[in-house]
């Protein structure tokens, strides 16, 4: 057994490149011998859509699968040997790392660990081609993965509009909800400088604005002038704009999980293996995950801070969304995430250095 914790730091900082809301980072680590413990931290992310943490549970989920694969390439295996310890504070999971010989990698597995660096949120407008056979089985053996999820894959255009319409009511509402609208423009890294400084929230140059584009949502910054071009309009049109882009893709996933934690958790690691299999295939993604959380957190009443105006027509939405999925009553949508042939993203997020507390082995 190997004792390196050189290697698993490594295999760490490869891990971090997970996607989180709003390149929030919910993780920091205990290195104990050859067990890694994921704590979250439940500040982290955004404190309206992260409804009971499950937002952060799905990205910590995109955490240990890259971790898993980059365990892997390093001539280890990894295993979770638990998950929310009850006695530990945010525990997430421990991972355990054994050096057991690693021959050769598949070239399945070498695709998928290349793949990690490489996934970013691409928001562009994609080339609409439709999703090879290969390609569809490929992403359904993925979901073959894990259990106690389903894989939803829509490829028609219909299909693909109802989707989008539903997921581009959450910039609707933002821009005529002032406590959703405060609670993103705080999270928007707006200059480069502040984004290699910060090195965590939305950085306006992935939004993929055109130049007029951006100019008026730098405006929309300021509540007073949201609440004026609300009045014109702008909500409804911007909303339109962006379903009409979300909907150029070869397919639209939507990951349904059960009502639990730990399912989230799993939703995440399929999540990122559907989009590292993308990206080890020529294509992007982009996840959509606003609206499931927003819905999860009206139906539980814990809204309060969304006008009951605005919660309704989030809830129209998720109805739709939810009848197109014909969800069971014990299962949730845990993500949309559209994949597709595109140009690469104008710019990228850059991730903090993560944080490793070492502790002596008992």
């Amino acid at each position: 057994m190997k004792s390196d914790s050189d290697a698993i730091r490594k295999i760490i900082h490869g891990a971090v490149a997970a996607p989180s809301g709003e390149n929030t980072q919910p993780w920091k680590f205990v290195l104990r011998g050859n067990i890694v413990s994921i704590i979250n931290l439940p500040d982290r992310d955004n404190p309206i859509y992260n409804f009971r943490q499950r937002g952060s549970f799905f990205a910590h989920g995109a955490l240990i699968e890259n971790m898993d694969l980059l365990a892997l390439g390093a001539g280890y295996r990894s295993s979770v040997v638990s998950y929310f310890d009850p006695a530990r504070k945010n525990h997430v999971a421990d991972i355990q790392l054994t050096g057991e010989p690693v021959f050769s990698l598949n070239q399945d597995a070498q695709s998928l660990i290349q793949a990690i660096p490489k996934r970013a949120s691409n928001r562009r407008a994609y080339h609409v081609k439709e999703l090879s056979q290969y390609q569809k089985a490929e992403f359904e053996h993925c979901a073959r993965l894990y259990s106690g999820l389903v894989l939803k894959i829509y490829t028609s255009l219909e299909e693909r509009s109802k989707i989008a319409k539903a997921a581009s009511m959450v910039e609707r509402v933002m821009l005529q909800s002032e406590a959703l609208h405060r609670n993103f423009f705080e999270r928007v890294v707006w200059t480069e400088d502040e984004e290699r400084e910060r090195r965590s929230g939305l950085y306006v140059k992935t939004l993929e604005l055109a130049p007029p584009q951006e100019f008026v949502f730098r405006r929309l910054k300021s509540w007073k002038n949201a609440g004026f071009l609300a009045k014109l309009g702008l909500p409804a049109f911007i909303a339109k704009e962006n379903a009409r882009v979300y909907r150029t893709c070869s397919a639209m996933f939507v990951l349904v999980a059960e009502d639990t934690d730990r399912s989230f958790l799993e939703a995440g690691r399929l999540c990122e293996r559907l989009w590292l299999r993308a990206v080890s295939l020529g294509m992007s993604g982009q996840a959509l995950a606003g609206l499931p959380y927003l819905a999860a957190r009206i139906k539980a009443g814990e809204a309060s801070m969304i006008e009951p105006s605005r919660q309704r027509m989030l809830m129209r939405a998720y109805e739709a969304l939810s009848s197109l999925v014909s969800l069971k009553d014990n299962q949730r949508i845990a993500m949309i995430l559209r994949v597709g042939e595109s140009k690469a993203p104008t710019a990228f997020s850059s991730r903090l250095e993560p944080e490793i507390i070492y502790e002596t082995p008992d």
